[in-house]
């Protein structure tokens, strides 16, 4: 028999399956069983009408059990019925009364792995753009570089904001804040969702790939594409009087790499160079 709590059915709880059928055989006619909330379920005791009897009983401080018999034309129940009934009601009540624990229990457990993901998460990523912080980057890019290559090559990308500085003195910090986020969400479509991307400084960004060619046409594509991407995303998100351009570092390896430190190094000497040549051209 269903047997509601708090208007949510418990039928998956055996005990109280088993408890409704005992009750519904003592006296010998079909029985629900629910919750009330104290103050409006009145005094414990009988009730009968001219469909079903109502038995009220106390659950605990809060909660009364309300337990009904389907009479199916039947005026009330018989005297040995109600005497069995009575019986178990100490029962019911207990049982009613556990019933209830493991609910507030289970919502207390929900509402807490919840909010320790929440947590985990709020260390783990950057507040801004939701991205890996730079701690968690890197942390995950040093394993991810010692592990065994299965196809083609692996690359570490260091990305930075070319004249972020300009954006935030002539579109304001607000602008900055959703330049940076147009750069998260360019870097987010150019990986797979497998793919470590971070935010790893004020407008540094880092992404790790497996499984690239390793040559310099891709390097070119790659960055060719981050930029085209950018410059789309920056004009919905701040306007099209913005220009939006990165400089870009790839260090790639083919072999797994034990020093993430010497990686890390060869990425920055590239970005480096990539942001002089900006420099130089612009």
């Amino acid at each position: 028999m269903a047997m509601l709590l708090n208007s949510l059915s418990l039928d998956g709880d055996a005990e109280i399956r088993d408890l409704c059928s005992a009750l519904g055989s003592c006296a010998g006619v079909p029985a629900r069983l629910r919750l009330l909330p104290a103050p409006s379920a009145g005094q414990a005791g009988w009730r009968d009408g001219a469909a079903a009897s109502h038995v009220i009983f106390p659950v605990d401080t809060d909660w009364m059990g309300e337990l009904t018999f389907d009479m199916a034309g039947e005026t009330e129940l018989s005297e040995a019925g109600r005497k069995a009934v009575q019986a178990l009601l100490p029962l019911a009540g207990s049982l009613l009364s556990a019933a209830q624990e493991r609910r507030r229990l289970k919502a207390s457990l929900d509402w807490l792995r919840d909010h320790n993901m929440a947590l985990r998460r709020r260390t783990r990523h950057d507040p801004l753009t939701g991205l890996l912080n730079g701690r968690s980057f890197h942390a995950m890019a040093r394993l991810m570089s010692r592990q065994p290559l299965q196809k083609r090559a692996s690359a570490l990308m260091l990305i930075d904001a070319d004249d972020f500085k300009g954006v935030n003195d002539r579109f304001g910090h607000p602008a900055g804040d959703r330049y940076l986020k147009a750069l998260a969400r360019s870097l987010r479509d150019l990986c797979r969702p497998e793919d470590p991307v971070g935010r790893i400084g004020g407008d540094e960004f880092a992404l790790f790939l497996h499984d690239v060619p390793a040559d310099r046409d891709w390097r070119e594509v790659m960055t060719d594409r981050l930029r085209a991407r950018l410059r789309q995303e920056v004009h919905l998100a701040v306007g099209p009087d913005c220009q939006a351009s990165v400089s870009v570092g790839i260090a790639i390896f083919e072999t797994p790499r034990g020093d993430y430190a010497t990686l890390l190094k060869e990425a920055d000497t590239a970005l480096y160079a990539a942001k002089a040549e900006s420099r130089a051209s612009g």
